[in-house]
């Protein structure tokens, strides 16, 4: 008859090191996977941002550098009908007609300043849903200086990383 002595004795600092282990890998792979998903969901914003700079950086050459004309969303939805457009985008390859609203994005909006040196182009994310809590609510913006033609990126996104690709644009 076998003695309580010759059970295998189940040490438990080895079991709470392996549950403990088991658990940091899902938490760094869920971590992962939300990032990516974050990544994807800014790229959609960045895209739709940058197709709509490309367009109204077109449009002011067409309507002679008037921010007023320029920086609307029909105006530039109208530049894409233009033949001269039409040839061009063959090597530009812009989704055209451009969104205004996207899975991720609620709206694209283009705003000029007060001043009328500056068009804003603007994507607001969707509030909820399937968008990443990161992203939910917030904006980003290209705010193109037609003076001197320079842009810059605004956003209320928190986490730089994130918002690196408008930062480049």
């Amino acid at each position: 008859m076998l003695g309580l002595e010759n059970r295998k004795k189940f040490d438990l600092k080895i079991i709470m090191l392996l549950i403990s282990l088991i658990l940091a890998v899902g938490y760094s792979a869920y971590v992962t996977i939300q990032y990516f998903k974050a990544e994807y969901q800014v790229n959609e914003a960045n895209n739709m941002v940058f197709d709509a700079n490309v367009l109204f950086t077109w449009s002011m050459q067409h309507h002679k550098n008037d921010v007023q004309k320029s920086c609307n969303f029909e105006m530039i939805q109208h530049i894409t009908t233009t033949e001269e457009f039409q040839n061009a985008n063959r090597f530009l390859e812009l989704e055209v007609p451009l969104r205004q609203r996207g899975q991720y994005v609620e709206r694209l909006e283009l705003t000029p300043s007060v001043d009328l040196t500056n068009c804003n182009i603007t994507a607001y994310f969707k509030t909820g849903g399937r968008v990443i809590s990161e992203v939910s609510g917030k904006y980003i913006t290209r705010s193109i200086n037609v003076q001197d033609e320079t842009s810059h990126c605004i956003t209320n996104i928190q986490k730089r990383r994130l918002v690196k690709a408008c930062m480049r644009i």
